[in-house]
């Protein structure tokens, strides 16, 4: 499907029906965030399940196949009698519209000095303090091992700011 563009009954519409500006809406249909729920008969005109964040409502997008002329916009009541719109639909919708707004932060990664052990002379094993400038703070550790060759995986719980470092650690002279 092209890329969507909006009538001006489509415009005049979305205006009326929600808070989405015109750029948003076209944004979301042309990255794929939308949930196909009903094609016309022939294929001529696809109906499209939104979530609008803005409004915290589902719309229904009527969208021509074959130029991606939006229709019209509409909310989910108007028609909810006559499309099957599942929950695990609108769960889907709004998940989408969700992360695509909000993509997850990168991952930070740990530095060789952050978790590297030294032994002492004493023989003991001191972690040497991390740099300061790459530590995320709230950080959360994911330890895998393998005991008799099965391999675990454990979360280790990050130590909160007010308990304060801890005890054991001491630094590299």
């Amino acid at each position: 499907m092209r890329n969507a563009n909006l009538t001006r009954h489509a415009e005049v519409r979305l205006g009326e029906r929600c808070k989405l500006s015109p750029e948003k809406l076209k944004n979301l249909l042309d990255h794929g965030v939308t949930i196909p729920v009903a094609l016309q008969k022939g294929g001529r005109h696809a109906k499209r399940l939104l979530y609008s964040s803005p409004d915290h409502a589902w719309l229904i997008v009527v969208q021509d196949a074959d130029d991606g002329g939006i229709l019209t916009v509409m909310p989910l009541d108007f028609v909810k009698h006559h499309l099957g719109v599942t929950a695990a639909q609108r769960r889907s919708a709004r998940s989408r519209v969700l992360a695509f707004e909000k993509p997850r932060a990168p991952r930070q990664s740990c530095t060789a000095t952050s978790i590297a052990v030294t032994a002492t002379t004493a023989g003991n094993a001191v972690v040497p303090p991390p740099d300061q400038s790459s530590v995320a703070k709230g950080l959360k550790l994911r330890v895998n091992f393998t005991i008799g060759g099965a391999v675990f995986s454990k979360n280790l719980p990050a130590t909160l700011p007010e308990h304060g470092e801890p005890a054991d650690r001491k630094s590299v002279v």
